[in-house]
């Protein structure tokens, strides 16, 4: 009797192994109950043939932990027809951390093995299916848990599907390449999707997979994640593609972030839906768009993104590529459409109205271009012009705009600070100009770097780094402002690495010109949509930050332009004028140009009103404030002069450093003084190029102000070197001068033994190779007679 209420009792059947048992179970259920019951086989199994559930039989899973290695099948179980089921209750699986347990699981043993799969999914589907509340495992490398290839109308619900060791393996797989039977209408929910390897997909569907909804189902990304996907949508083989499909409140995770890691997948889709809540946490790439333009309707509603997220979307998708982003939730970004943001940006310029000078020919944020020098003095470069002055423009913002040119020279400009970018972002650059001939040419140009910090060696030199022009038909702004007709730059449908401009930058295809000579429009009149370098390859090719750059390019007298109102904002930038760089809460703006304050100016702690309470304002006074009410008063008289050259100590005998590698240090005492060199004068040289040396000055916290490159010290005499730091500005008071090398034979002049208000002459901080690394330790205040007292330095 191998039956109890009608219902096949697995246990009970004869066989040489678990799955004979079964089979012979599930033979007899089909005629019969349509059930199989496996609850009565326990323990650790093995069996070395599959199992086949036939059409209308369910096989119920119990605690039995069985692993069949089927090299000729290379899977666990078939599902022969239509209503082939599985259903257990135990789905938490061995080994379940922290919640071990000893429930039960199917696995199928080789690699490139299938634990569940149609059989027969070249020549028919399989439809009515049901799996839930199961623990299925597929052991080796290049496997799939489940592959719901031709198999369609199917409940995939709570299970948990574990890829096992070796990489590249599917939780669900699914592929109407082969046979290109439908595979739609299926509802996978609840699951919990285990990858343990690198390349590891969670889900993977191409082709007809369609009306497919994927809800509340979790991918948690393994350590060893590079190339790892939670889940996948693409093209079959044919170019059919999945559509019409949605996903909801689903989680990928990642366990470290790591480069290469995608969480929504949408290589090729239509009509798909995600959101809202579905989440994306500790993963390198959130999203990835279509690879070509036939995809359209992708809708991302909602999701929740992780600010542990390292990008939100894998920039490759083409601007035909329709794909809209709606979001109120959490850290995102504001509507998108066509890729781009469809908002205006905030001016991401600084002194964008170029209104911020000192004097007439150093213009503040930005500086003087001159073939590959950047950062240059503006004399000869460009200079500040008058918007009074020919040709006039009585409708830029505020009293100047900015010449580059001398007449005489191609490839002058300017370039701006430092801004950081997201190379998953669509940028737009525009400006006003006006020349005085229609045949004087100009180019903007974009200098970028892989890093945040604008770091020169970390420039992107590769022509092949994905940086390009964008379409403006798929610019959501405004392509043709009123009274000026159409204004966007669209004829330049490169962005390539110097192409005729040597500026280490990339700069677009051909020339630009202006329409009208002598003329200025109400609005921008040029403007460039662009995306950075995104190669994700590597991470050198992926930029981080950039410098914006505006060039003339004429080397024939006349060749200046004039410039003014710069935005650079990410989506569209805003048509009016005004529209200059915001000034950010809490972290220290600065202003460029005059600040224009209504209402009161809050001061200090105290957040008292600061008003000025006495008398006017006297041109070239400094400000004070009282010492009871904080208010801003005039201080009745200058401010203290800026030094731009200082010396101090004398030539006595030198010192060496102490030890290799030590940081010897002094107390020096600076007036306000401005420099961008230090000098100390080499009474010792060194003949070794192997021996490296350096000086810096700290403030008294052991911040660095100005450092110099480590240097050998084969001459001797004053040694003039650079401030790393630029032009440095100090304000009068106490600071540290630090002296080092990696070797004791090269001396630089102190004045003597001197006295030092400090407990020693030597730092706790060592160096390296003749660097200093900052923040050094200073000694405690004392009092000391050291060799290290004053040294002979010059700055200028």
């Amino acid at each position: 009797m191998n039956s109890l209420n009608g219902v096949q009792m697995a246990e009970r059947f004869s066989g040489s192994d678990a799955a004979a048992k079964i089979n012979a179970c599930l033979t007899a259920a089909s005629s019969s109950s349509g059930v199989c019951d496996a609850h009565g086989l326990t323990g650790t199994l093995t069996a070395t043939s599959h199992i086949a559930i036939p059409a209308g039989t369910t096989l119920l899973w119990g605690q039995a932990q069985l692993t069949i290695n089927d090299t000729i099948n290379n899977d666990a179980v078939e599902l022969l027809g239509d209503g082939s089921s599985l259903v257990g209750y135990q789905e938490s699986g061995a080994g379940t951390v922290p919640r071990a347990d000893s429930s039960g699981f199917i696995a199928c043993q080789p690699a490139g093995c299938t634990a569940v799969k149609n059989p027969n999914a070249a020549t028919r589907n399989v439809d009515w299916v049901h799996i839930t509340g199961m623990y299925l495992k597929a052991t080796g490398s290049a496997s799939i848990v489940l592959n719901l290839t031709s198999v369609g109308h199917a409940d995939i619900e709570n299970n948990r599907l574990v890829m096992g060791t070796g990489g590249g393996s599917y939780g669900i797989f699914g592929d109407t390449t082969t046979g290109g039977f439908d595979s739609t209408n299926t509802l996978i929910k609840h699951n919990e999707f285990d990858p343990q390897f690198q390349n590891d997909r969670c889900l993977h569907l191409a082709g007809v997979f369609n009306v497919i909804e994927m809800e509340q189902n979790t991918c948690i990304l393994p350590a060893a994640n590079t190339g790892t996907v939670c889940f996948e949508l693409a093209k079959d083989s044919s170019g059919n593609y999945p559509n019409n499909d949605e996903f909801y409140g689903n989680d990928c995770e990642g366990s470290t972030t790591s480069f290469g890691q995608i969480g929504y997948n949408i290589i090729n889709a239509d009509s798909v839906t995600i959101g809202p809540n579905n989440r994306c946490e500790n993963v390198y790439n959130c999203f990835q768009f279509p690879i070509d333009g036939s995809a359209v309707g992708i809708h991302i509603l909602d999701p929740y993104i992780s600010v542990s997220a390292n990008s939100v979307v894998k920039a490759n998708e083409p601007s035909t590529s329709q794909v809209a982003i709606d979001n109120n939730g959490p850290n995102w970004l504001p509507s998108m459409h066509f890729g781009m943001n469809d908002l205006a940006g905030r001016n991401l310029l600084g002194n964008a109205a170029f209104e911020g000078w000192s004097g007439s020919t150093t213009l503040y944020y930005w500086g003087g271009v001159s073939g590959t020098s950047i950062n240059q003095a503006g004399s000869g470069i460009y200079a500040q012009q008058s918007s009074g002055s020919a040709p006039a423009d009585a409708t830029t913002q505020g009293a100047f705009n900015v010449k580059i040119g001398d007449n005489a020279t191609a490839g002058l400009g300017v370039n701006s600070g430092c801004i950081q970018v997201d190379a998953t972002m669509n940028y737009t650059l525009a400006f006003r100009v006006a020349a005085s001939s229609t045949g004087i040419n100009f180019r903007p140009g974009f200098r970028f770097y892989s890093d945040p910090n604008c770091t020169e060696a970390n420039k992107i030199t590769s022509v092949a780094t994905n940086a390009r022009v964008l379409a403006p038909a798929n610019y959501a702004g405004y392509s043709s402002l009123i009274g000026t007709g159409p204004n966007w730059q669209s004829s330049n449908a490169s962005l390539t690495y110097n192409n005729g401009i040597t500026c280490n930058c990339n700069v677009t295809g051909a020339d630009w010109q202006v329409a009208t000579a002598s003329l200025w429009t109400p609005t921008r009149n040029f403007a460039i949509t662009f995306r950075v370098p995104n190669a994700y390859s590597s991470s050198s090719t992926v930029a981080q930050s950039m410098r914006v750059f505006i060039l003339e390019n004429t080397a024939a007298n006349p060749n200046q332009i004039f410039v003014d109102d710069a935005v650079l904002s990410q989506g569209p930038v805003s048509p009016n004028v005004p529209s200059t760089a915001s000034v950010s809460d809490s972290v220290s703006p600065t202003v460029y140009g005059n600040l224009t304050v209504a209402g009161n100016l809050t001061v200090g702690a105290s957040a008292l009103p600061a008003t000025l309470t006495t008398g006017t304002p006297v041109a070239g006074n400094c400000a004070t404030f009282s010492s009871t009410t904080t208010n801003v008063q005039d201080s009745g008289s200058p401010c203290p002069s800026l030094f731009t050259k200082f010396a101090m100590g004398f030539l006595s005998a030198g010192q060496a450093p102490s030890a290799n590698n030590a940081v010897d240090v002094s107390v020096i005492y600076l007036p306000n003084i401005q420099f961008s060199k230090l000098t100390v004068d080499v009474s010792t040289t060194d003949s070794s190029t192997s021996d490296f040396y350096s000086w810096a000055i700290a403030d008294a916290s052991g911040n660095v102000k100005c450092s110099i490159t480590a240097v050998n010290i084969t001459a001797s005499g004053a040694n003039d070197q650079s401030c790393t730091q630029g032009t440095v500005t100090l304000a009068a008071g106490a600071y540290i001068f630090a002296f080092t090398g990696n070797a004791t034979t090269g001396k630089i002049a102190y004045s003597g033994t001197a006295p030092l208000a400090l407990s020693s002459a030597v730092s706790s901080s060592t160096s390296s190779s003749g660097a200093i690394t900052f923040p050094i330790s200073v000694p405690s205040a004392g009092v000391t007679y050291s060799g290290y007292g004053l040294p002979a330095i010059i700055l200028h």
